[in-house]
């Protein structure tokens, strides 16, 4: 509906050669920020549109074809037992009493509920729904100085130092019933502590390092799926720290949430999607098919036609008279005579004097 009050406003601007309807604004630096706003490229995204991903190596003996598995299969009962104490007899009061029978590790049948592909791949490779919380490293470069004995005033000179150890990945965990934190990231903590950090191929059943993609949503348009736009890759991950909890009687209705941080080798960014989002988007006609259900909702309305229909009545006189116009100057050009001026004085020349300034937005009298 403005479209089409804004374009019988400049016919009628082009008719008269004034400026009643100006359209035209003088530049305004709020304006052309709001403009940007809308391209996709320079749109704010929303923080909370993430996903997480944890792919581990599944300890395969095909060469071809590594599965992968969120988990390293190598967390499991057995393994724990190996390594730490398990059911073996824990003695505790005076000696002569018989042994306490302890079972010990038991978090096969737990982390096999907590990973499941509906926890861990939620709608098929869309990300694990107990994370709740990320915190991505930064990075830094140290720059030293270069001491002089009596500068006299002279500035010391810059030299590279070394880049920064990598931060650490902090991932924020839901409690639940089955908790994945304690079936899962704790056992895995433990049992890296035992294997070391050592290099192992995909193939060995004692590969206990997971692959981790942070991925970064975008929104388009109502009623359409988000994009992925960012995908930070953390490679050869481990965790080592989760932080310790406090059981009491206060704040029931509050869930836990535990924090742990991750290790990792290295990290890559990827920027998606690899094409002009602007020009796909104009293509793709979102903003069309909206603003077509928009009008055909509106066109319900008994206003909204009559005031349709009296925009088509004022467009179609507007046009009419710049045809008259047109054969006027035609005519009068052919008698040697100066065209009609904007005025009505046949002497003036018609002269586009471009748009006033008078019609400027509030901010930008502000600036």
């Amino acid at each position: 509906m403005f479209d089409d009050i804004r374009r019988i406003g400049e016919k009628v601007d082009g008719l008269l050669g004034t400026d009643i309807f100006p359209f035209n604004y003088p530049f305004s630096y709020t304006e052309n920020f709001l403009q940007h706003m809308e391209k996709w490229e320079f749109a704010i995204p929303n923080r909370f549109l993430w996903l997480v991903n944890i792919e581990a190596a599944a300890g395969s003996t095909d060469t071809k074809f590594i599965q992968t598995h969120p988990i390293p299969k190598y967390i499991n009962t057995f393994n724990m037992h190996q390594y730490e104490n398990a059911d073996s007899p824990v003695h505790s009061g005076n000696i002569d009493r018989p042994a306490t029978y302890s079972p010990g590790w038991d978090i096969d049948q737990g982390k096999r509920e907590i990973t499941q592909d509906t926890y861990m791949r939620t709608g098929n490779q869309h990300g694990c729904i107990l994370a709740q919380g990320v915190v991505l490293p930064g990075e830094q470069y140290q720059i030293n100085d270069v001491a002089i004995d009596n500068n006299m005033g002279f500035l010391p000179g810059k030299v590279g130092g070394n880049r920064s150890p990598m931060a650490p990945l902090i991932l924020q965990w839901r409690e639940t019933n089955r908790s994945f934190v304690d079936l899962v990231i704790r056992p895995w903590i433990i049992l890296t502590s035992h294997l070391g950090l050592v290099a192992r191929p995909p193939t060995d059943g004692r590969n206990i390092k997971a692959n981790i993609s942070i991925v970064q949503l975008a929104k388009t348009y109502q009623y359409t799926p988000l994009l992925e736009r960012k995908i930070w890759r953390f490679y050869n991950c481990l965790p080592v720290s989760v932080d310790s909890k406090e059981l009491t009687y206060q704040d029931g209705n509050n869930f836990d949430i535990f924090t742990t941080q991750w290790h990792y080798t290295h990290y890559t960014i990827e920027s998606l999607p690899r094409k002009d989002m602007t020009d796909h988007m104009n293509k793709s006609g979102f903003k069309r098919f909206v603003m077509d259900m928009a009008t055909k909702l509106l066109s319900k309305s008994k206003s909204f036609r009559k005031l349709q229909n009296k925009l088509g009545q004022v467009e179609r006189f507007v046009d009419k008279a710049n045809k008259i116009k047109k054969k006027i100057n035609k005519v009068l050009g052919f008698l040697g005579n100066s065209p009609v001026a904007p005025n009505g004085n046949m002497n003036v020349p018609s002269v586009n004097r471009g748009r006033g300034a008078s019609a400027a937005f509030r901010s930008d009298a502000d600036q």
